[in-house]
């Protein structure tokens, strides 16, 4: 993500996080416990949402601008449990096999080159039977609206410096052997299909 974008991005989701999509946030983080490990957290939104439940959380940002920001958050927030900042992409985690309960995705998979690896380091890092909770902006299920999509995506990825309008997200969890069942397209508070919910790693 380009350092200019990264430094307006909350100033440019504002009109979104006032509402629905702050609300979402709080939703699906509900009841989440144990190790947390949180892709993409960014300027750190989803911190004032995770409950106590929580015993241990780890962000990972790989924006240097971004974690400055969420280091700024996390002092005000300051959550009643342990939190790391790790500077890493979603596709290459250094974090332990099986280390996590959950792992927390939220506008974030829309940003990596390559779904594939991604979802695999998700699994890895998952125990079995751990979560992905998730909320992402995705290609359209609509044909000529996909089309459109993909016509559009590579300026639109060199705008938003990293953002894909073309992913299908919850294929590829199904594909990495994630059930799916959980997710869902939902009514969005951005003008981008997405969906939301829970993805189960293999028992």
């Amino acid at each position: 993500m380009r350092a200019a974008f990264a430094r307006r991005y909350d100033q440019l989701m504002q009109r979104f996080e006032q509402g629905p999509l702050r609300d979402a946030r709080s939703a699906l983080l509900e009841g989440i416990s144990g190790t947390v490990v949180e892709i993409g957290a960014g300027t750190g939104r989803n911190l004032p949402h995770y409950p106590p439940t929580v015993d241990r959380l780890v962000l990972t940002e790989p924006s240097p601008v971004m974690r400055d920001q969420l280091r700024t958050r996390l002092a005000e927030v300051s959550p009643p449990f342990e939190v790391e900042i790790v500077d890493a992409t979603a596709d290459r985690l250094p974090l332990n096999d099986d280390l996590a309960d959950a792992v927390v995705s939220t506008l974030v998979l829309c940003s990596v080159p390559a779904l594939g690896p991604a979802v695999a380091e998700l699994r890895r890092v998952l125990r079995p039977g751990g979560e992905v909770r998730l909320m992402e902006h995705v290609a359209s299920e609509g044909r000529w609206a996909k089309r459109v999509q993909r016509a559009l995506d590579p300026a639109w990825n060199w705008l938003e410096g990293s953002c894909h309008l073309d992913h299908e997200t919850r294929t590829a969890l199904a594909a990495g052997g994630f059930d799916v069942s959980g997710v869902e397209a939902v009514d969005s508070p951005m003008p981008l299909p997405m969906v939301r919910g829970v993805a189960v790693a293999p028992g």
